[in-house]
């Protein structure tokens, strides 16, 4: 993949200020998220949550660096909400990174693990994914993170 297309950012032109280009990155990292959020709330696969976590990340990182270009209260309230997601969505990829990794030792020394195990292993992950699912439909509709999508 051309490293140009890659990292491309639309709308952005090279005589914007510092702060106008944060408006066109952030709202670009945002959408990029709710894209993502989408994909998983429709299939909330590992590779979904991991493509989220991704997602997220780089938005954060944009907000942090452009943050001089946002009122402090905004910054704030979005980066912690950020923060807290990305959190949560850790909490359940760890739980996805053990599982295989479990599996692979069962394979390995040719035992299963306990049923009780597994099945508190399981409901773990249905907490957590429904506490992640909580926390998107709250990000998504959040009138102050829209803010950031309005030009």
């Amino acid at each position: 993949m051309a490293y140009n297309k890659k990292f491309k950012i639309k709308g952005l032109k090279e005589k914007d200020s510092f702060s106008d280009a944060s408006g066109i990155i952030l709202r670009q990292k945002l959408k990029s998220v709710f894209s993502e959020i989408a994909k998983y709330n429709s299939d909330d696969s590992p590779d979904n949550l991991h493509s989220l976590r991704i997602a997220s990340r780089r938005f954060r990182y944009n907000l942090e660096i452009f943050y001089d270009c946002l009122k402090p209260g905004l910054f704030k309230y979005i980066y912690e909400k950020v923060k807290n997601m990305q959190d949560t969505m850790g909490e359940l990829r760890d739980l996805h990174v053990f599982e295989d990794k479990i599996s692979k030792m069962q394979a390995d020394i040719g035992q299963e693990t306990s049923f009780y195990f597994l099945n508190k292993f399981s409901e773990e992950q249905k907490v957590i994914n429904k506490k992640i699912q909580e926390e998107l439909s709250k990000f998504i509709s959040d009138d102050q993170i829209k803010k950031l999508l309005i030009k």
